[in-house]
């Protein structure tokens, strides 16, 4: 049995640009329990944003609901009726923030797609379609926080 892992495989045979995750452009931290929660690691499209940080202008938080819930979700979140994953990405030594509320998109739900990706000198470039349109800029990144939740709006 081969036992590479799927990481091992896309370095070895694919360039970069072909098989890059938004998740792949931060810090490994959460990736692991991300990654074993789906099949394929749903795309940023159509998140739902909760909310956005910015604190002491150097560091930034997103914190939104993804728009399926996992494939294969823990234990804890199936006996307890989870129906949502919600995540946190961290972003810190933030470079630049140019984000505008796009006001003709309903304010009460704030839906955006974000796309992440490292630009040649390795900086984060974090973009914003939807609800906020607008980028992000930052040298680091990670994951904060992954959890499942009972969504009674959705």
């Amino acid at each position: 049995m081969n036992t590479e892992t799927l990481g091992d495989i896309a370095q070895i045979h694919f360039p970069r640009s072909q098989t890059t995750m938004w998740a792949d452009e931060l810090d490994e931290h959460q990736q692991i329990f991300l990654e074993s929660l789906f099949d394929t690691v749903p795309q940023l499209n159509s998140v739902s944003i909760i909310e956005l940080k910015i604190e002491y202008g150097d560091s930034v938080s997103i914190r939104f609901d993804l728009p399926e819930y996992a494939e294969n979700p823990p234990q804890k979140w199936t006996s307890q009726g989870y129906n949502t994953v919600q995540i946190q990405l961290d972003f810190s030594e933030v470079i630049n923030i140019d984000i505008q509320l796009n006001r003709s998109s309903n304010i009460n739900k704030l839906i955006n797609n974000i796309e992440i990706y490292k630009d040649k000198e390795e900086i984060i470039n974090i973009k914003l379609d939807g609800s906020f349109k607008g980028i992000i800029t930052a040298k680091y990144g990670f994951i904060q926080s992954i959890q499942g939740y009972i969504n009674e709006i959705n």
